[in-house]
């Protein structure tokens, strides 16, 4: 045990060696709120999560298997949250959606068809996945990256279910590894309100 001499032995050493009261070294520190050029990003990336939750409505209106209707309400409720969540970081509102890729990608949800939907689902979360890990990397504030990380990999982990409904179950290289490119967020696309 160190009597009260031993710690300020213990402490003129480290004085006179730089380390106590020594300046630490200079960190960026990034801002927390969103930037502006966050915001815009997180329009892009609201829009996208809105636009999943609207496809998964479709789905759960056009498939006849319960476990699978109850699957893609889940989805689109988790979508919804993270617009929402979203929405409540960056002060918009959750009202916008992607009708680009909607038309896409609405007649393969709406079919009625489990592994013709569960595919595009598949590359629907995928896709949605890419795109939020490119987002951290972009984006300046510390709360749209941890935002946009989190939300990053629940869709990676959707995308491996959808894959494993589609009938890939047995190919792990189908479940585990996508080729998904990110969309490209610079700009909001033309949509609609929902």
């Amino acid at each position: 045990m160190m009597g009260s001499a031993g710690v300020a032995g213990v402490g003129s050493v480290l004085l006179g060696r730089g380390v106590a009261g020594a300046a630490p070294a200079s960190v960026d520190v990034p801002p927390s709120a969103p930037t502006p050029e966050d915001t815009d990003l997180l329009a892009a990336a609201l829009g996208l999560e809105l636009t999943a939750a609207q496809l998964y409505g479709l789905a759960v209106e056009s498939i006849d298997d319960e476990f699978v209707r109850d699957l893609a309400a889940n989805f689109g409720t988790y979508h919804e949250f993270y617009a929402e969540e979203i929405a409540g970081i960056s002060g918009l509102s959750a009202n916008y959606f992607d009708e680009v890729v909607y038309a896409e990608l609405a007649p393969s949800f709406g079919t009625g068809d489990v592994e013709e939907f569960a595919a595009a689902a598949a590359q629907l979360e995928a896709t949605a996945s890419a795109t939020h890990t490119q987002l951290v990397a972009e984006f300046a504030s510390s709360s749209a990256r941890t935002l946009s990380a989190s939300i990053q990999v629940i869709e990676a982990r959707m995308a491996t279910v959808m894959n494993d409904l589609a009938g890939n179950g047995d190919d792990l290289d189908a479940m585990l590894t996508s080729d998904a490119e990110p969309l490209d967020l610079a700009a909001v696309p033309e949509g609609r309100d929902v």
